[in-house]
């Protein structure tokens, strides 16, 4: 599955994320990364990141107005 994939078929978009949300992200209209939303910091927004392909989990802020986040989403649990 791919992050478009993910964003168009099993999310439900949220306004205000929830602790365990999705983040997407992404240049211009592609959304090319997801990542899990922890909370927000001040004027940023904390998320946990697998980004580097290492297999090890970060935690990153990014600023909350910064234009690579797309939206937030909730998984959907489908039978």
């Amino acid at each position: 599955t791919t992050s478009t994939e993910l964003f168009a078929f099993y999310t439900k978009p949220v306004q205000t994320p929830l602790c365990g949300d999705i983040i997407f992200m992404g240049e211009e209209q592609d959304i090319t990364h997801v990542a899990i939303f922890h909370q927000f910091f001040d004027a940023e927004i904390e998320f946990l990141d697998a980004y580097s392909g290492t297999g090890s989990v970060e935690i990153r802020r990014y600023p909350a107005s910064s234009p690579k986040i797309k939206g937030f989403g909730r998984m959907l649990v489908q039978p």
